[in-house]
């Protein structure tokens, strides 16, 4: 028997680049997209996807077959069970578990990361695309947040006033909610 065999997914979770899909094991179904991973629900009869590394044959609540696939062009992604472990904002997979929370998730603190980010002696950027301070920023996301706050990318994070942090993160929210509508 396989470990999903017979499991129920409960939820499902995101934080940066991280999907996990807590199952009622106690253990978690963990996705990390890497650069071009993609997660698509398909009909069992459609084509394989170019790029196809993982099926997973599925049944909806209402009865439904459907695969979950986990497509991923460069391989630099990966699809594996977990441990949930205590983390930011409860349980999270142990992989994950090293990461700071998503300016999406309602447990971000942006006091806490206002302070921390004008804390630090560095650039701009090179603070957004610390994964330990502030997750699910990639070099695209941290270029076109910089852009739409006119902020160069090596502008120094100490000499940051709190109400231009909060201008930025404004503008890494709208950033990232239009990638993940998009």
């Amino acid at each position: 028997m396989g470990l999903l065999e017979g499991a129920s997914v409960l939820e499902i979770k995101r934080r940066g680049k991280f999907l996990w899909m807590p199952l009622d094991s106690g253990d978690a179904l963990v996705v990390h997209l890497g650069m071009s991973g993609q997660v698509l629900l398909r009909e069992p009869q459609a084509p394989d996807d170019k790029h196809l590394r993982v099926r997973l044959i599925t049944e909806m609540a209402d009865g439904r077959a459907v695969d979950v696939r986990f497509v991923d062009q460069r391989i630099f992604g990966s699809m594996a069970v977990d441990q949930l472990v205590d983390g930011i904002g409860g349980l999270v997979p142990a992989q994950a578990a090293h990461i700071a929370a998503d300016p999406l998730e309602a447990v971000f603190d942006d006091d806490a990361f206002v302070a921390a980010l004008r804390k630090r002696r560095t650039g701009i950027k090179r603070a957004l695309l610390d994964q330990g301070l502030i997750s699910g920023i990639g070099n695209i996301y941290a270029d076109e947040s910089l852009w739409r706050a006119r902020l160069h990318y090596d502008r120094a994070t100490d000499a940051m006033t709190a109400t231009k942090v909060r201008e930025l993160l404004g503008h890494v929210r709208d950033v990232l909610g239009q990638a993940l509508a998009e």
